[in-house]
């Protein structure tokens, strides 16, 4: 946001940036991971407000694309639900697709510490909004679970590609 607002004219002096941080009292479940599983089920969490910008749409082609036995388990709610919902069914992924809706948050920490991998798919949306730096990532990072992201808004400030998780 600070880079924007200086490609805007902002003067760079006059900005200072205020980096949010978490609750890491309730995440006490942290645990070393390796991305090599022993099982071929992948299981593979995404968790977000169901609006253009967070690219559900995009992450549903991705794993429509992947061979091998992988399960998407796609946390919140919003106006796309019923699209993306749709997309699924047309993609053929309902037997691999879960839209388990608005969640507690114990809840979702729970469900990302069982997963294999985190995947954030923000995106620009049409309209122009976009991330910042989505708290979800800190969670999983702080949890143990492996992220997969884009690099893509505030997220590269979080992972360094292949050390603390991975860009595409």
């Amino acid at each position: 946001l600070a880079r924007q607002l200086t490609q805007l004219g902002c003067p760079a002096e006059r900005l200072q940036v205020h980096r949010s941080g978490i609750d890491i009292e309730n995440l006490d479940r942290f645990r070393h991971r390796s991305l090599v599983k022993s099982s071929t089920n992948c299981r593979l969490i995404s968790v977000g407000r169901l609006v253009a910008k967070k690219g559900h749409d995009v992450l549903l082609e991705a794993v429509a694309r992947l061979d091998g036995d992988v399960e998407l388990e796609i946390i919140g709610d919003g106006p796309l639900r019923d699209s993306l919902d749709a997309q699924a069914r047309q993609l053929g992924l309902t037997d691999r697709v879960t839209f388990s809706g608005w969640q507690p948050h114990d809840t979702v920490l729970t469900r990302i510490a069982d997963a294999d991998v985190l995947v954030n798919a923000s995106q620009t949306a049409a309209d122009g909004t976009q991330e910042g730096i989505p708290n979800v990532i800190k969670e999983a990072m702080a949890l143990g679970t492996p992220v997969v992201a884009t690099d893509h808004a505030g997220t590269p400030e979080l992972i360094d590609d292949r050390l603390t998780g991975y860009l595409v």
